[in-house]
């Protein structure tokens, strides 16, 4: 198990990757664990990756590097000494990642650039593996403790690496600064600058994650303040390298944070450690203090430092003793006191509030900094008081912080005590109202609580003006003596209210206390008084809102705003969708108390509207964040205001969101207004998703669709705009991003038979087809939201050398990118779906294809979003040459692929979502029209077509075929999920059924017995209702991998050949019964469950059906195990809130159902994906088997036919399964009866019994499917079936008699029944169509007629057993009762009206049958008593031929009617009943003379015209005539008026025209001897009247056979006539 292809990147993004998935890990956690051991040092001792030394490049050939040995060349050795001292890493790791980076790929040209950011990446891998392992984890235990240990053990250590590479890369920083480099190694500088602007962060990350609540040595304290002294706080290395603001705010937070955490703050209970190493030790306490005041630059260190100076304070009070020695060495003759004033004086100068909420959104990508900063509040509320500022820095980080650790902060005691004092003092303005606003905004229940009931007011006011007495009441404490009682009524002016008018009453008698103010002129009073403080709220809100464009100072409008936007913030924070709605409800009723109308959300929507038209920006942003947060428990609100808003487009007018737009954001570079307006939207789609509305939704779609198109514009330019914050344009991005994807989703995601205005979701259709337009258009190779996706995507290439510029927003900007790939992959499958023309979008990644593979080799994280896109690319129907991926790549890019998939379909960290990703990849070139790419990958082999010389016409062949890889990754399927083997053996199977070449048998024997194997391993299961989700999902994905492998070998025999010694083994073994049998039948399927399912949907959703929720295939192969079937996440927000569909705790809900259907169908359908493969694999082997089966096949065919007839078709899924199951049994009898394989008699009867019962089962629908032949055709394998048997049984009549019943009944329902339906519909549709003078047209017509011989086989086959008379005479009945005698003799009355290639077909198959029916004794005499001989004779056919002249080669169809039909009926009757139809057939004689006589006189013709054909009627005449005189018809006609002839002076009756008399039978035979003895002139009168004989006469050879045979025949006719004679 080597780790030599193995690094930290890889090992990085594999965990990562994993932790997103439930992919078994077992194999690749053995890797990580060796790797990690190995790889120890540069974990502990980070700083080795850094530490150049020339001496250690090793030669050429190989090298061994912590036990690993890796291959090296020259070139290598050199590019890695130069790296080395360009990115001033390690030589070694320098050549150990060139060394690696050869070993995936070889066909790189300009390799250097690719080399150094795979270095850097690795050396900041380092970091990110450390910084995993401590907070997430690896998903195994065992790693994650031991190296947990190993880490903290040698934390100090570390620490001091840490520190150390911080100050080499500042240090490196001043000495690069003034160089000069060449382009090349100026863009290496560039790029090394960048990922050091990761490292660093990570860093700095990683060192607070180590030291957090921990004791850090004193030593470790002096080297990160001789660092912060030395390098400004690490501003040096951020002001040289023109480092973002957001960057530099990041990094500047990370080391505030790891500064405070080094000076002993106490995350986990909001303490300063003073057990800490430093508190005691003067001389690093001694460091710090001098630091921090000769370099003021941090204020939020500084004011954290003065909390530790006022704790040092407080113990050299308490304890002076253990304290006085200490402060008297640091501090001197200062005091204490005067540093702490000059510290938070400096940090208030420097905005230390302010400091502490740009940290918080500096760091708002991961809530342990919150929880950091919001700990640090609680510490920081002993040192501050609350103002405006302070609750605006409190609500600004509590907001971002988890809601456990906002309530531990509220519930504070320092934080109470404040709290009380500051409630008091309401409503005063700027001493209560503000702070209080921000402060409950963090908290809905809390603001509820506080605002709900108040029960004091404060009042500036003077005085002298009130009537007051002093209070003997203590109410406020035990100093009464600024208690007051109001001797009478005091009016006021309620805060914020404009019109002097308005005035509050407080009753006489109400207590009060008088405060003391900053005022000279006033005082305040706090009064006890009740009131609603929402209520409050509302009625300033109103104030605000009837005086909002009146012109005000700039102060007071500030002030104005400022309130507006608190309470606005607070309402949202409060009624959101995460606060029932019940207390939502109140909330806003409370709002609404002394507001107009009574409708707080006017006041709002009204002040939105105001703020909108004189761009006020803030209260515009509160007013969208309102509409946000209310849209789910208040959406009407929200479209009732948008319906008339003027923020959107409305009657040609355009919308002020665009000039908001182009007016201020453009021009300011802050577009918070715009994200919050595609959240909004965001929102109205997921409420356009839910069934309980009361808004038209004619009227959503139009907002949504102006909304939608103004995003899709919004979308195209947003790259290209300048922006203060980094972050909001890749937030803008993501967020339209998402917002695109869900509305495609939801439209073109489920109910795919319907149109979008049809579906559940066509409130979201116009927006849908606003997307589908700015993206997939055709026309123009230009389009502008085409170009923006396109350039998030190939921005993400290598040749991006700034991805520090991402390090605010790293996550978002990877989320960007993932989410940008899922979306064009989505377009793509969505274009397909649409039917589309291509557009411009594929064309363009077709262009940009080199630039993808790029990505896909550089990029860990997006290898499975390319491969993706590459699959939807590639499966795209195109209306002409779809391009070749192939060309488009070049042959150094289609290199790099191969080179690239192959690396990593081997690689020992076998990530499984990119497996699938790659498997489904390649089925899907080998499905597609890539000839030259499936080449490629099939051979390994790839043809350069590039002008220059050297490439011209050549072909390059590497060692790597992905189909042998993929073989190889098949003999380890037992370490795959199911899942994923199935996807693997998937792509096999499509090069094997796509391409001859992919087949190589003679090297497939290993691959075929692995498979073999792991077939022979699976034991199928029953589960029931008690196995879980798990349970079915696991078994499931088996049996799909069974599927699978089964498939490949029935392709293996199908196509291989010779015969595959392993396969044709497992299927030749005795006990093959017992493996395939359990495959065939299927269990698990809840029959009840499913047949309620549509019921119970619809008694509860009366207007909606179940089937509009089914997903699309855009989503059931991305969708989880549930959800295969139907939406479900879709009808969660469907049905949101609704309880028959979630259920209560009592009562399950509807969804559980839904689920398990889902879950159901995709268990049972993977089921018949088994059995069906397993059957084309059986089929395969009999028809491929040299030998006769084995006994065990009959096991098989029992089994199958005992299912068939037990269990039937449950449901419509098992058809397929069903016919499965009797299209084996008839290959396999087929093969019985191939190879002579006897039958035992008992099993054979068996088999018989079952298969009638099969044919008469209510699941057969026989009579019906018959007669509407080709709809389905079950009964068609049965009725072989059956064939085969009674050919193959030895007991013929015993066979009949022991089961003449079940025969006569089968025989009556199939044959009698089933020919008399056909037949019967047959006229039914000529003779309609006949009567309305329309020339028929017979569908299925070809079925039809392969119906009826079939059906006719089993009739002679039936007749061949030689049952016994009873027999025949109720078989004769059976076709006489049911009318099938009448309706061919009807058909054949009626065969004229209907021609096929202008002949009547009917006449042929009519006569057929009552020929082959003649043959039995008892059916003939029903059919002579039916009217044979008038059907015969008069028939308009009959009298065509009767006309005589009928000659094969002129007329073959109706000559073959007279021979083959008429002539021969006659025939058998007349050897049947002799003279008891005499009269008859001296009718047909006569009626027929004409023929006879054409027949008897062309052979002494001179236009004789020899065939096949005119043998045979003349045989025939002969043989009927020579009948005749047997009979004696001559004296029979002697009666008669029929004419007579003289011939040799005898009388003699004319019938037989030439054959009447021996003298006519001698000339007949002069003719025949004529032809005789010339021999070239017979050959010279032959005539071909069939393609055969036409083919034989053309060939000189076959020709000459031919005539010989036919002399022979002539010569047998003279024979057979001379003997009358």
């Amino acid at each position: 198990m080597s780790t030599a292809a193995m690094s930290f990147a890889s090992v990085y993004n594999f965990i990562n990757s994993c932790q997103d998935s439930s992919s078994a890990k077992e194999e690749p956690t053995q890797f990580i664990s060796k790797f990690l051991l190995e790889n120890k040092s540069l974990i502990v001792n980070p700083s080795s990756f850094i530490q150049v030394n020339d001496s250690k490049v090793p030669p050429e050939g190989s090298f061994v590097l912590r036990g690993i040995t890796y291959k090296v060349t020259q070139k290598n050795c050199e590019d890695s000494k130069k790296l080395s001292s360009l990115l001033n890493i390690s030589s070694e790791e320098c050549l150990r990642i060139i060394a690696q980076v050869n070993q995936r790929i070889t066909a790189l040209k300009n390799r250097e650039i690719f080399y150094a950011q795979q270095i850097l990446q690795e050396r900041n891998s380092t970091i990110d593996i450390a910084l995993l392992l401590i907070n997430k984890g690896t998903d195994c235990p065992d790693i994650d403790q031991e190296f947990l240990t190993i880490l903290f053990k040698e934390k100090n250590k570390i620490l001091t690496d840490l520190i150390g590479i911080l100050r080499e890369l500042s240090l490196e920083t001043r000495i690069t600064a003034e160089e000069s480099y060449s382009d090349q190694d100026a863009e290496l500088n560039s790029l090394k600058k960048s990922y050091d602007l990761l490292y660093m962060n990570k860093i700095l990350e990683l060192i607070s994650v180590l030291i957090i609540d921990s004791k850090t040595p004193s030593e470790l304290i002096i080297m990160w303040f001789n660092l912060l002294k030395d390098t400004n706080y690490l501003s040096n290395f951020m002001t040289l390298n023109n480092v973002s603001d957001e960057t530099c705010q990041r990094l500047e937070a990370l080391t505030t944070i790891d500064t405070i955490l080094f000076l002993g703050f106490e995350v986990s209970n909001s303490t300063i450690n003073v057990e800490a190493p430093y508190f005691k030790d003067s001389k690093c306490f001694k460091l710090i203090n001098k630091t921090l005041i000769e370099l003021p630059n941090n204020p939020v260190i500084m004011y954290y430092w003065s909390f530790v100076l006022s704790l040092k304070s407080y113990l050299l009070e308490e304890q002076p003793e253990e304290n006085v020695d200490f402060v008297r060495s640091v501090f001197g003759s200062t005091s204490i006191s005067q540093i702490i004033s000059l510290l938070v004086s400096k940090a208030e100068g420097f905005g230390v509030f302010t400091s502490l909420v740009h940290i918080s959104q500096a760091l708002n990508t991961d809530k342990v900094w919150s929880v950091i900063l919001s700990s640090l509040l609680t510490l920081s509320l002993s040192f501050l008081s609350i103002t405006e500022v302070t609750a605006e820095t409190i609500k600004q980080i509590l907001i971002e912080t988890p809601r456990n650790f906002v309530e531990n902060f509220l519930s504070n005691e320092e934080f109470e005590k404040k709290l009380v004092i500051l409630r008091a003092k309401l409503p005063l303005i700027h001493e209560s109202l503000i702070p209080m606003l921000k402060l409950t905004a963090v908290h809905s229940d809390f603001a509820h609580f506080e605002w709900k009931e108040l029960n004091t007011y404060a009042k500036e006011l003077k005085l002298s003006e009130i009537t007051y007495d002093l209070a003997a009441d203590d109410g406020f404490g035990p100093d009464s003596s600024d208690l007051i009682v109001l001797k009478k009524e005091l009016l006021i002016n309620p805060p914020m209210e404009f019109d002097r008018n308005i005035l509050l009453p407080i009753p006489k008698n109400t207590k009060g206390k008088i405060v003391p103010t900053s005022s000279s002129t006033q005082d305040a009073v706090i009064f006890m008084y009740n009131y609603n403080g929402w209520s409050l709220l509302g009625r300033i809100l109103q104030n605000i809102c009837d005086t909002y464009t009146e012109f005000d100072d700039p102060e007071k409008r500030e002030e104005k705003t400022n309130v507006a936007v608190a309470i606005i913030d607070l309402i949202s924070n409060t009624i959101g969708g995460d606060t029932p709605i019940e207390r939502s409800t109140e909330i806003l009723q409370h709002l609404s108390g002394y507001v107009e109308d009574g409708d707080i959300i006017s006041v709002l929507f009204k002040t939105f509207e105001q703020a909108l038209h004189s761009r006020d920006m803030n209260v515009l942003c509160a007013g969208l964040n309102l509409m946000v947060q209310i849209t789910p428990n208040f959406p009407h609100f929200v479209w009732s205001h948008l319906a008339r808003s003027d923020l959107i487009d409305r009657n040609g007018k355009e919308g002020l969101a665009v000039t908001i737009l182009g007016n201020t954001e453009l021009s300011t570079g802050e577009y918070k207004f715009s994200i919050l307006l595609v959240k909004l939207v965001d929102r109205l789609v997921t409420e356009s998703l839910s069934l309980d509305t009361n808004f038209p939704d004619r009227i959503k779609s139009e907002i949504l669709g102006g909304l939608v198109a103004h995003l899709i514009h919004i979308y195209e330019s947003f790259q290209y705009w300048k922006y203060a914050k980094e972050t909001q344009r890749i937030e803008l991005g993501l967020q339209l991003t998402l917002l695109f994807s869900k509305v495609l989703y939801a439209v073109y995601g489920i109910d795919p038979d319907s149109l979008p205005k049809d579906k559940v979701t066509k409130v979201l259709a116009e927006s849908a087809e606003h997307i589908i337009l700015g993206f997939l258009g055709s026309q123009s190779p230009d389009i502008r939201a085409v170009n923006s996706i396109l350039n998030i995507l190939t921005a993400s290439n290598i040749t991006d050398k700034s991805p520090s510029r991402h390090i605010p927003c790293e996550s978002n900007h990877a989320i960007l990118i993932t989410e940008s790939f899922e979306l064009v992959s989505l377009l793509i499958a969505v274009r397909s779906l649409l039917q589309l023309a291509p557009s411009t979008l594929e064309k363009l990644i077709f262009t940009n294809a080199s630039c993808f593979v790029g990505i896909y080799t550089s990029r860990y994280d997006l290898r499975s979003p390319v491969i993706k896109l590459f699959t939807y690319l590639v499966q795209a129907p195109w209306d002409k040459d779809l391009p070749s991926l192939l060309s488009y790549l070049g042959h150094e890019h289609a290199s790099i692929l191969l080179e690239s998939i192959a690396f990593d379909l081997q690689a020992p960290l076998m990530d499984h979502k990119l497996l699938k990703s790659l498997y489904n990849f390649f089925s899907a070139v080998m499905e597609g029209k890539q000839d030259g790419l499936s080449i490629l990958f099939l051979t390994g082999e790839v043809a350069s077509f590039e002008k220059d010389a050297d490439a011209k016409g050549t072909s390059q062949t590497f060692s790597c075929s992905i189909l042998e890889i993929l073989k190889k990754n098949a003999l380890k399927l037992d370490t795959l999920p199911e899942s994923v083997g199935a996807h693997l053996l998937d792509a096999i199977a499509y090069a094997f059924n796509t391409w001859t070449a992919a087949r190589n048998h003679e090297i497939d024997n290993e691959f075929i017995f692995a498979l073999i194997k792991r077939l022979e391993s699976f034991k199928p299961q029953k589960l029931s209702a008690n196995n879980s989700t798990d349970d079915f999902a696991k078994l499931s994905n088996e049996y799909k991998l069974i599927s699978r492998i089964t498939e490949i070998l029935a392709l293996s025999i199908f196509t291989s050949p010779t015969k595959n010694a392993k396969i044709f083994e497992l299927l030749n073994r005795n006990d093959l019964a017992a493996m395939v049998n359990p495959f065939f039948s299927i269990e698990g399927y809840n029959k009840i469950l499913h047949e309620n399912l549509q019921k119970n949907f619809e008694a509860k959703w009366p207007k909606l059906k179940l089937e509009r929720f089914t997903t699309s295939l855009l989503l059931r192969s991305s969708k989880p195990h549930q959800a295969s079937l139907y939406d479900i996440s879709l009808m969660d927000q469907f049905f949101d809130n609704d309880e028959k569909w979630f259920g209560t705790k009592a009562v399950k809900g509807y969804r559980d159902e839904v689920i398990a259907a889902s879950i159901n169908v995709q268990f049972v359908n993977n089921q018949i994906l088994a059995a069906k493969s397993w059957g084309a694999l059986l089929t395969s082997y009999v028809k491929k088997s040299p030998v006769a089966l084995q006994m065990s096949f009959i096991d098989i065919l029992e089994n199958l036919l005992q299912i068939n007839v037990k269990s039937g078709i449950e449901a419509p899924l098992f058809t397929d399964v069903y016919l499965e199951r009797l299209e084996l049994c008839f290959y396999i009898l087929y093969s019985f009866m191939k190879t002579s394989n006897p039958i035992p008699e008992n099993r054979l009867v068996a088999l018989l019994l079952h298969l009638m019962d099969i044919i008469k089962s209510k699941e057969m629908k026989f009579l019906s499917c018959i007669l509407q032949s080709g709809n389905n055709n079950y009964y068609r394998p049965v009725i072989r079936s059956i064939l085969i048997l009674l050919s193959l049984t030895k007991s013929k009549t015993k066979l009949v008699e022991s089961i003449s019943d079940q025969i006569l009944e089968f025989f009556e329902l199939v044959f009698s029944k089933g020919v008399n339906l056909i037949i019967s519909e047959l006229l039914s549709e000529i003779n309609t169509s006949s009567s309305n003078g329309k020339t028929p047209i017979i569908a299925n017509i070809a079925d039809r007629i392969q119906d009826l011989f079939l059906l006719l086989s089993l009739f002679t086959k039936i007749k061949e057993l030689k049952p016994p008379s009873n027999f025949n005479m109720v078989l004769a009945s059976s076709l006489n009762e049911v009318g099938t005698l009448k309706v061919l003799l009807n058909l054949y009355s009626s065969s004229h009206l209907f021609n096929f290639n202008e002949e009547p077909i009917f006449s042929d198959i009519s006569l057929t049958f009552l020929s082959e029916l003649c043959s039995v004794d008892r059916v003939a005499e029903k059919l002579i008593t039916n009217g044979l001989f008038s059907v015969i004779l008069e028939s308009p056919v009959s009298v065509a031929i009767q006309r005589g002249n009928v000659k094969p080669h002129i007329q073959p169809r109706l000559h073959n009617i007279w021979s083959n039909g008429l002539l021969s009926i006659i025939l058998q009757l007349l050897s049947k009943f002799g003279s008891k139809i005499l009269p008859e057939c001296c009718l047909f004689v006569s009626y027929f003379s004409k023929q006879f006589e054409c027949a008897i006189s062309t052979w002494s013709s001179p236009s004789l015209a020899v065939s096949n054909a005119v043998i045979q009627e003349t045989s025939q005449i002969i043989f009927l005539q020579q009948m005749f005189s047997v009979t004696d018809y001559q004296n029979y006609l002697t009666d008669s008026n029929i004419r007579t002839k003289i011939v040799d002076d005898t009388e003699v009756i004319e019938l037989f025209h030439g054959l009447d008399t021996t003298t006519e039978k001698m000339e007949l035979s002069a003719a025949f001897n004529h032809l005789l003895t010339h021999p070239k002139y017979l050959s010279s009168r032959i005539v071909p009247t069939t393609l055969e004989e036409q083919r034989l006469l053309e060939d000189d050879e076959s020709r000459l056979i031919f005539v010989k045979k036919i002399i022979n025949e002539i010569r047998t006719l003279q024979k057979s006539l001379s003997a009358d004679y």
